[in-house]
């Protein structure tokens, strides 16, 4: 959750979508030359980020959109927080990351969890281990 903005990366982090921007956005984060910049920084000073070619077309109206999102928000003085999606009340747990991979009994996470390719030898250590 961004507040202040002193903590979250703008590019890396999640916080203006359900994505971070560098997954959203990949082709401008791939030419931008400030990728590890917080996001008091960019909204502070606009021209703190500079890509490495000129932003046209499409390119040019994603990054608008970009600004034009982050303008909307309401910063404030406090420190940023970290939430878990997941969890009760934001929290991690264990328990939490089972629900979350085990809520569709059929999706690809139940089966990598459950049905994952264990090396021979692996299984093998893991009987003696247990006898």
């Amino acid at each position: 959750m961004v507040r202040n903005g002193k903590n979250t990366l703008s590019w890396k982090d999640v916080w203006l979508y359900e994505k971070p921007p560098c997954v959203l956005l990949p082709d401008l984060f791939k030419f931008c030359e400030q990728q590890n910049i917080l996001v008091n920084q960019v909204r502070d000073d606009l021209q703190s980020i500079s890509f490495t070619r000129w932003l046209m077309d499409a390119l040019l109206t994603d990054w608008q959109t970009v600004l034009d999102d982050m303008r909307k928000l309401n910063f404030t003085s406090e420190e940023d927080l970290v939430s878990w999606k997941s969890g009760t009340l934001g929290r991690f747990s264990v328990k939490s990351v089972y629900n979350a991979m085990t809520a569709n009994y059929s999706g690809p996470y139940h089966r990598k969890v459950w049905k994952g390719k264990v090396p021979d030898k692996f299984i093998f250590f893991s009987l003696v281990i247990d006898e």
